[in-house]
């Protein structure tokens, strides 16, 4: 498997971050994260974990060493901490599912994936599709306490170094 490959597979580990952060009580959608603003905060990708769903059944892959041959229907789950200057603010965890394999495209590998961001004053859930390439964008799809009601976008972005960042960009809301 090439270098490339390699590494769409092991950003995807780290495309979870979701944290254990302190119990926070609902607010209003008028109270949620203000429109127009951004949230930036650093990753550290964890071991990835991927369910292999070949001809002659379904294998666990933790190491890029294993025989492994991508195909629709496999899945990678992830779960990595979300850091800000440094500590641990919280977690991110999802899965992304293979929706197509084509070795002869850029951008071999398609999947469709969910993530969940636990962060100090809330939950944000987000989906997208991704590729091999290191920026992966995706929608926020809901959120809790600080974030509930909160709309807009997530990038976020793999280094080669197992670390990353992710930006949320929290939209106006639509009239």
């Amino acid at each position: 498997m090439n270098k490339r490959l390699t590494a769409l597979l092991a950003g995807l580990g780290a495309l979870v971050l979701a944290a254990t952060g302190a119990a926070v009580g609902m607010l209003t959608p008028a109270q949620a994260a203000p429109a127009g603003s951004t949230l930036t905060v650093d990753v550290n990708f964890a071991p990835f974990f991927l369910l292999d769903f070949g001809p002659d059944g379904v294998h666990e892959v933790t190491s890029f060493q294993q025989p492994f041959d991508p195909s629709r229907g496999d899945q990678v789950m992830f779960r990595d901490e979300l850091l800000r200057h440094g500590r641990v603010v919280g977690h991110d965890g999802g899965a992304c599912t293979v929706t197509e394999f084509v070795p002869a495209d850029a951008d071999k590998i398609k999947l469709t994936c969910q993530v969940t961001f636990e962060l100090p004053e809330g939950v944000i859930t987000t989906q997208g599709v991704a590729t091999e390439n290191p920026a992966k964008h995706l929608v926020i799809t809901a959120g809790t306490g600080r974030y509930l009601g909160a709309q807009g976008d997530v990038l976020l972005t793999e280094f080669p170094d197992n670390t990353g960042s992710v930006v949320f960009h929290f939209a106006r809301p639509h009239s």
